[in-house]
C-alpha cells in the first residue's frame, strides 16, 4: 500500500514552521480574549488611588519636622554661602502640588462663604506654629525660630533666621481654603514688575504638611496702630494713611488681581529704621485676577460668595455679586472714613448684613454722606467727591486713581499734614506742643 505524498510544508520546512507558529499565535490570542484571567499575571496591575489625608490636628509644622529628622545634608563641595542660601526656585515644589489641586464648580480655591483673607477658618484646633519651636529648612545650615503662637490652619508668625527678623506665612497644604496659591503669585509677580508696597520672598519650601513662605522684617500692621490709639486717627495721620494704601491698591490693580478684603489689618508700616514711611499690603490671600493673560477682562459671574470683613465688604459683597476694581475702593473709603473714629461709619454698631448693605447705600448717596459729615466733622469735604466718583464706577469701569490721589494729596497740602508727626510717632523733643503752653499763658493773661 503506497504512503501518502506529504508536501514540503508539512514535513518541517521553515515555511510550513513559519505558517504553524502563526496560527498557534492566533489561537492563544483567542483564549485570551475569552479568558482575561489568564495573563492578568503578564499586565501590570492599577494602584487603587490614594487616600486622601484628612487635617490632622494633633501635630504642628515644628513637630512634623522634629518626627522627620533634620534638615537634608549639603553636597560636600557646597561654600559656607551656598549652605546658607534659601533658593526660591529649589523649594517650589510644594506650590507645585497646590496648583494641581481640584477646583470647586465655579468658585475658585480661595472662595469659602464668610472667609477673611488674614483670619484662620479652623482657629481652634491644635494646627499652627508654637513659640521656641524651630522650622529646619531645606538646603539651609539655620532653622528659623518661631517667635510667637499661632493657631490655625493659616497664619502669620514672627521669627529669626541668621540672627535677623522675619515673619513667616504658613497654610496646610490640605487647608479647605487655599489662600498660597494666589498670595505667592502677587508677591512674585509684584517683585518682577518692582512695586514698592509688597513684601520681598526671602524663601519658600513646604515642612511636613505645611507650605511656608519666609518674608523681610515687617513693622506693625495698621490695625494694631490704630487698636492702641484707641481705635482713632488724627486727621493728619488718617488722610496721609489713605494716600498710601491708595497706592498699594492701584499697584495690586496694575499687577491684574482685585483684592475682595481691604481693611485695616491687611496693611503694615515697613520695619524700624525705613528712611520713609512705606505702608505694605501683606495679606491677600483672597485676590482674584480680574483679566486674562491678553489683558482682556474675565466674564462676570452670575453668583459669588461672601468674602471679607463685614464693616468694609462693598456692596456687590453683600449682593453676591462678581466684584470688581470699584469694590476694593468702596472697601478702601469705608477704611479711610473708620480711621476717624471707631463709631463714624453709620453702620459700625450693625451685625445684620441687610442692615449694613442698607446703611451702606444711604452712606453712597449724596444725602447720606453729607447726613454723616454733619454728625462727625471729622470727615474731610473732599470725601463727598470721592464717594461721587465712586458711585459712578461700572463693573468693567478704567478707574482714574490720579483723581483720588489728587484730592488727598491738596487735603494734606491745605492743611499742611506733612509737617504734622504721625499718631504712632513719639514727639521728636520736648518742646514740639508749644500750643499747650501758649493757650494756658493767654488764659492767665484774660484772668
Amino acid at each position: 500500500m503506497r504512503s501518502p505524498k506529504v508536501s514540503p510544508e508539512k514535513k518541517g520546512s521553515g515555511k510550513g514552521r513559519e505558517v504553524a507558529n502563526r496560527k498557534q499565535d492566533n489561537r492563544k490570542e483567542k483564549r485570551n480574549a475569552r479568558s482575561p484571567s489568564r495573563n492578568r499575571n503578564e499586565k501590570e496591575t492599577e494602584k487603587p488611588p490614594k487616600k486622601k489625608r484628612k487635617l490632622s490636628p494633633k501635630k504642628s509644622a515644628s513637630e512634623l519636622v522634629q518626627s522627620s529628622g533634620v534638615a537634608p545634608k549639603h553636597e560636600q563641595n557646597e561654600t559656607d554661602a551656598d549652605k546658607e542660601l534659601v533658593c526660591l526656585e529649589e523649594a517650589s515644589t510644594s506650590f507645585e502640588e497646590l496648583r494641581k489641586s481640584p477646583k470647586k464648580t465655579d468658585a475658585e480655591g480661595n472662595e469659602i462663604e464668610g472667609t477673611e483673607c488674614d483670619v484662620p477658618l479652623n482657629a481652634n484646633i491644635q494646627l499652627g506654629m508654637f513659640k521656641d519651636s524651630v522650622l529646619a529648612i531645606p538646603n539651609s545650615k539655620k532653622g528659623i525660630k518661631v517667635l510667637e503662637t499661632h493657631y490655625g490652619e493659616f497664619g502669620i508668625v514672627s521669627g529669626i533666621h541668621d540672627k535677623k527678623k522675619c515673619i513667616v506665612m504658613y497654610e496646610h497644604v490640605e487647608a479647605e481654603c487655599q489662600r498660597f496659591q494666589t498670595q505667592l503669585g502677587i508677591v512674585v509677580k509684584a517683585a518682577a514688575h518692582g512695586k514698592n508696597h509688597f513684601l520681598r520672598i526671602l524663601a519658600n519650601t513646604r515642612i511636613g504638611m505645611y507650605s511656608i513662605v519666609v518674608f523681610k522684617e515687617i513693622g506693625p500692621f495698621l490695625s494694631d496702630l490704630w487698636r492702641r490709639n484707641r481705635f482713632v486717627f488724627s486727621p493728619a495721620t488718617a488722610v496721609r494713611v489713605a494716600l498710601y494704601t491708595l497706592k498699594a491698591v492701584e499697584e495690586l490693580h496694575s499687577l491684574g488681581f482685585i483684592h475682595r478684603d481691604l481693611k485695616p489689618s491687611v496693611f503694615a508700616l515697613c520695619a524700624s529704621g525705613c528712611s520713609k514711611t512705606v505702608v505694605y499690603m501683606v495679606h491677600a490671600g483672597l485676590a482674584r485676577r480680574f483679566v486674562k493673560g491678553n489683558g482682556e477682562l474675565r466674564p462676570r459671574r452670575q453668583k459669588v460668595v461672601f468674602l471679607g470683613a463685614l464693616r468694609y465688604a462693598s456692596r456687590a459683597a453683600h449682593l453676591k455679586e462678581e466684584r470688581c476694581r470699584r469694590d476694593d475702593l468702596e472697601s478702601w473709603l469705608y477704611m479711610f472714613v473708620d480711621f476717624l473714629g471707631d463709631f463714624v461709619l453709620p453702620w459700625a454698631k450693625q451685625t445684620n448684613r441687610n442692615g449694613v448693605l442698607n446703611e451702606k447705600e444711604r452712606f453712597l448717596s449724596d444725602d447720606g454722606v453729607e447726613a454723616a459729615m454733619r454728625i462727625n466733622a471729622l470727615i474731610p469735604n473732599m470725601t463727598k467727591l470721592v464717594v461721587s466718583f465712586i458711585r459712578h464706577l461700572k463693573y468693567d469701569s478704567t478707574v482714574d486713581y490720579n483723581y483720588v490721589k489728587d484730592l488727598l494729596t491738596s487735603e494734606i497740602k491745605k492743611n499742611n499734614y506733612n509737617d504734622d508727626r504721625f499718631d504712632w510717632e513719639a514727639p521728636t523733643t520736648p518742646s514740639s506742643n508749644p500750643p499747650t503752653s501758649t493757650t494756658k499763658t493767654n488764659s492767665k493773661t484774660t484772668a
